[in-house]
């Protein structure tokens, strides 16, 4: 059964058959804060469904989901995944049209034309740094100063950023995005899985700059920890869709 994270008029039934199983449950590669921000929302409002929340990166998802299709086996009932694995999942026919309630105070370009998703928010990039390693005169300030010969081997970056790489290429064209990552990549970049991780290793020194890092991640971790700080001169937002 889906049912949305939020029911919304005319949609009484699909309560009522949530409230009768008692849980549902969510598919998601937000992390735990952000999910749980949500989660605790739902069973608030809900009570006493309950969420369980399976947190996986968006292409574990999207493989989990492709199986559950092809073997007609449907185990999670909401799901909470990037935009480009969403597309996927689009064409491959694994999507059922819903058009929430909520939809029409999103903006347009965040709605799917054919009524299969909404962006639900947006997440923010910056080049993230610890502040107890790297001076103020030494921050990169943009994704040049990154090229710069005293960032060879010391800066970490998730292992499937395929949104930044887009970005940049949108930006600068495809002959001179590719240039830059070329360069880049010969600054011997340390590869790590989950923005989560990358922003706890540079927090703790492991290495003291990240290519890029979330906004809202770096701003839990200098508040909580004091340890990390971030600067940007560039960046680049994301939406993730339902």
């Amino acid at each position: 059964m889906s049912i949305p994270l939020f029911f919304g008029a005319g949609q009484a039934q699909d309560l009522a058959k949530a409230k009768q199983e008692g849980r549902i449950v969510l598919y998601t590669s937000w992390g735990p804060s952000d999910a749980d921000y949500v989660v605790k929302g739902f069973e608030k409002r809900y009570a006493p469904l309950r969420v369980e929340t399976v947190r996986a990166s968006s292409e574990r998802t999207l493989t989990r989901l492709l199986s559950e299709h092809r073997a007609n086996t449907f185990l999670g009932d909401v799901v909470a995944v990037s935009g480009i694995q969403s597309g996927i999942l689009k064409e491959k026919g694994s999507l059922d049209r819903y058009q929430s309630p909520e939809a029409v105070n999103f903006p347009a370009d965040w709605r799917d034309s054919d009524g299969y998703g909404v962006g639900l928010h947006q997440t923010i990039y910056v080049i993230g740094y610890n502040s107890r390693l790297v001076s103020p005169d030494a921050v990169p300030r943009s994704y040049e100063d990154l090229l710069q010969p005293r960032w060879k081997g010391q800066l970490g970056w998730d292992t499937e950023e395929f949104y930044l790489f887009g970005a940049l290429m949108k930006v600068r064209g495809k002959e001179k995005g590719l240039e830059y990552w070329r360069r880049l990549a010969e600054q011997q970049i340390n590869f790590r899985k989950g923005y989560t991780l990358i922003s706890e290793l540079v927090s703790a020194g492991e290495f003291p700059a990240a290519v890029s890092l979330y906004q809202h991640r770096v701003d839990e971790y200098a508040r909580e920890r004091r340890a990390a700080s971030v600067g940007c001169a560039e960046s680049f937002g994301r939406r993730r869709s339902q």
